[in-house]
């Protein structure tokens, strides 16, 4: 073989691999073939109230989704919902990252995987590495305070320094609302809230001006990625006294009835439910207190309960004022049960056989209580901890037998 000949032939390989290689360095993880708008945003409100999205959902891994099984942390359950309804229909997806840039679904760094949905796969713990509470306030819009924009598939974002972010699972009629959360740190744990948190615990720190902002919490949804979109202004007229009030009225049906029985049995499941849920923080804190020999400042922020306590605490004040308030029109079966949960009798008999008739919560392996009596430790200032490196006894506001 001539010279000549070798140079055609080494320059045509060249040309070749230039179109292949470049076809693949181009790959997208998943091609869009639809764009996000408000019609792909009624499916996808659709998808969340629907059973497909659920507390055991980051637990699953089936042959079909096996990229179900990732561990998230709260703004990471918003971003890694979005990412997957975007895959599953081939919708555009763009989000910011911490660096300040861009992630779209178009990125090719990820094409030396010639599997899609493994690329994907990658892609989607890229992307929660590379997100936080800080990107979805730049993600997002705030909504318009009606049930058609504040509903299933929207988000709320509280305030720093400790945000926090829930989804909203569905809005009843009443107008209260059903949530979804990860933790911090990122877990496999996803939590249900059937309440909505007050002002106090939310916002913190913008409760001294009074009002929101568009960068600070709020009621929300991700940015259409192509649609140039501003943020509606009523949330940041609302008083933070009032905020969540005005936001259960607005997104009330207009045929709904709401009874002071319905309100406080409400009421009451949510206490019992958020305590159980403290158990698993509380329970995490001492995990890594065992096996770290020292904590970061950022894992001890992540492992103390300060917001989670102080709702606990409102949630224990808005039952008592309830009662104060509407006692005559109460019944008196959810009376006796406000009782038997809120106000702890050592001389009634505990049936512990029937764990939901006194809210048993089992904080230590040698210790269960009934609710009422952890109820009455919070209602004790200073009584309960909330910080990360005290003990099981401190954490919990009593010593073990």
């Amino acid at each position: 073989m001539n010279w000549h000949r070798q140079s055609f032939l080494a320059h045509a390989i060249l040309v070749v691999s230039i179109i292949f290689g470049g076809a693949q360095v181009q790959s997208a993880v998943w091609e869009s073939t639809a764009t996000w708008n408000a019609s792909w945003q009624e499916r996808f409100s659709q998808w969340i109230e629907s059973r497909d999205v659920h507390i055991e959902m980051a637990l699953q891994a089936s042959q079909d989704r096996d990229y179900l099984n990732v561990e998230m942390d709260c703004a990471d359950f918003i971003y890694y919902l979005h990412a997957v309804f975007s895959f599953e229909h081939q919708l555009d997806f763009s989000v910011q990252m911490r660096n300040g840039h861009r992630l779209t679904n178009q990125t090719a760094q990820f094409d030396s995987l010639q599997d899609q949905k493994i690329r994907f796969k990658r892609f989607l713990r890229y992307l929660l590495e590379q997100t936080n509470t800080k990107t979805l306030q730049e993600d997002s819009v705030l909504l318009p305070l009606n049930r058609d924009a504040v509903r299933a598939g929207a988000f709320l974002i509280t305030d720093r320094p400790k945000n926090h972010v829930w989804l909203i699972k569905a809005i009843k009629p009443s107008g209260t609302p059903e949530l979804l959360s990860a933790t911090v740190p990122a877990s496999n744990f996803i939590y249900p809230a059937f309440t909505f948190p007050t002002a106090e615990s939310a916002f913190s720190n913008v409760a001294k001006t009074g009002y929101l902002t568009p960068s600070r919490g709020g009621f929300r949804r991700l940015r259409w990625p192509t649609a140039h979109e501003t943020h509606a202004i009523e949330q940041t007229q609302i008083p933070l006294s009032r905020y969540f009030e005005s936001i259960a009225k607005a997104v009330q049906s207009p045929v709904a009835t709401v009874t002071p029985d319905s309100e406080l049995d409400r009421l009451l499941d949510e206490t019992c439910l958020q305590l159980r849920i403290r158990t698993n923080i509380v329970t995490d804190a001492m995990t890594a207190l065992t096996s770290r020999r020292s904590l970061t400042a950022e894992q001890v922020n992540q492992l103390s309960t300060e917001s989670r306590d102080q709702r606990i605490r409102d949630l224990i004040k808005q039952t008592r004022q309830l009662v104060f308030s509407r006692r005559s029109a109460l019944s008196r079966a959810t009376m006796d049960r406000y009782h038997r949960l809120f106000d702890f009798d050592q001389a009634v008999a505990l049936d512990y056989g029937n764990a939901e008739a006194h809210c048993f919560i089992q904080w230590a392996e040698n210790r269960i209580e009934p609710m009422a009596s952890i109820v009455s430790r919070f209602e004790q200032p200073g009584r309960i901890s909330s910080k990360a490196r005290d003990n099981l006894e401190a954490r919990w506001g009593e010593g073990l037998d």
